[in-house]
């Protein structure tokens, strides 16, 4: 994702670097399994403030974060904070804070992460689906989006005509790879063409006249939104609704309810430097264990569900903090 956006900031003449770092802290705030463990925090933390992703990786990199003897935080600049608050797809609601409503729009490195980030799973969550058995390469080449037919159609006119030695033994993978490159490669081509449009035809040659558009200035065309549209309707009916991901969707939220309750429940599960957070006054014991759930890796949050309801010899004890 990052890469991409640096590939669209390259081409529109933007800040590459500031690009860089707001894709890199865009998912700081994201807590286990996915945006489906996201709906799990925010329904329990209904009354206390609700859950915001990002505003939460806000708090990462302005609080959470602390490296230097100092200071608190990583010292961001402003524009790289506003593009992680307001980073918007499918799945991601800009934040609602006060500090970062003054313009109407995100600067266009923001604007450009959002895109990148659309390009990035519309490209890798099929490869993926591939890789994992849920999708075959012939399904996509029948009856798949277009944006994904054409692109394995291109990919194979390409390993036909450059053909190694041993390609056979692993043409499906090449395959699959060609066409995700080609995905990747639409995708951006048609960001900065119509950004490039909309930039020219507003007159637009500042980061605060894009502010303060109307609308996103860095956007697809009307012809590839129908088309990435289209990829993630297929992606909803083949993958993200498929009985394996329902199951473990599923299970990641049963596993985030249960340790949330707990830890409300008995906060002296909680490792030492999260109960110490406890002892001011003014603590919310919801938004303490809300936040140290969000810090959880999947792993790491099957780890802590395992020693508390399935103890074994393998899952006793864990760290002492």
């Amino acid at each position: 994702m990052a890469q991409i956006g640096r590939s669209i900031a390259f081409e529109l003449g933007l800040d590459e670097n500031l690009t860089e770092a707001i894709a890199l802290g865009h998912d700081l705030g994201h807590g286990p399994f996915g945006h489906a463990g996201e709906r799990v925090l925010n329904e329990l933390m209904d009354g206390h403030g609700g859950w915001d992703a990002n505003q939460h990786s806000l708090e990462v990199v302005d609080e959470i974060e602390a490296p230097y003897p100092d200071f608190r935080g990583l010292n961001l600049t402003w524009a790289t904070r506003e593009g992680i608050a307001l980073h918007e797809t499918l799945y991601d609601v800009p934040t609602d804070s006060p500090e970062f409503q003054r313009y109407p729009q995100p600067g266009p490195e923001a604007q450009a992460v959002s895109q990148a980030d659309e390009c990035a799973f519309l490209a890798h969550d099929i490869e993926d689906a591939v890789n994992a058995g849920l999708i075959s390469l012939q399904a996509l080449l029948s009856d798949g989006p277009r944006l994904w037919s054409d692109a394995l159609t291109f990919a194979e006119e390409v390993c036909s005509r450059k053909q190694r030695p041993d390609l056979e033994f692993d043409r499906p993978r090449v395959v699959l790879r060609r066409a995700t490159s080609h995905v990747i490669g639409v995708l951006i081509k048609d960001v900065v063409s119509s950004a490039r449009e909309q930039l020219a035809a507003g007159g637009i040659v500042s980061s605060e006249k894009v502010r303060v558009h109307r609308q996103s200035l860095i956007r697809p065309s009307p012809e590839l939104r129908e088309r990435r549209s289209a990829v993630s309707e297929y992606m909803r009916e083949r993958v993200y609704e498929s009985p394996p991901i329902v199951r473990q969707t599923a299970r990641g939220q049963m596993v985030l309810r249960r340790l949330f309750g707990a830890f409300v429940e008995n906060p002296q599960l909680l490792p030492l430097s999260t109960r110490q957070k406890l002892s001011d006054p003014a603590a919310d014991t919801y938004q303490v264990v809300a936040r140290f759930l969000a810090g959880a890796t999947d792993r790491f949050a099957l780890d802590m569900y395992a020693e508390l309801f399935e103890p074994g010899g393998r899952t006793f004890g864990g760290r002492p903090d």
